[in-house]
């Protein structure tokens, strides 16, 4: 899985404003090798003090998902909101077991 870091001086440097928009250009060249199917979002909110403008908090999701979809087909961006995340977590944790067993 590829984690799409909210990290602005990840997305661009050099520049004083990292825009939402700027995103774009990773998850095409993350599509382009084939990786559709492996992004999902990795926001980093809790362990930075300077933001992408359009995307400073969870709050911003809506607007963001918005963006993407001007951009992407529906299917594509649901994936990497939380289906791509989803199918790892269920192909790939163990199975809950039928009983608890005794210790």
């Amino acid at each position: 899985m590829i984690g799409i870091t909210f990290v602005p001086w990840f997305v661009r440097s050099g520049v004083k404003k990292v825009k939402s928009e700027d995103l774009l250009p990773h998850l095409e060249k993350i599509c382009e090798l084939g990786g559709e199917r492996h992004i999902m979002m990795g926001s980093d909110f809790d362990g930075i003090d300077e933001w992408i403008e359009g995307l400073e908090h969870a709050g911003k999701y809506p607007d963001f998902v918005e963006m993407l979809l001007k951009h992407y087909p529906e299917p594509i961006v649901q994936g990497w909101m939380s289906g791509n995340a989803l199918r790892f977590l269920e192909t790939n944790l163990p199975s809950k077991p039928d009983t608890v067993r005794e210790r």
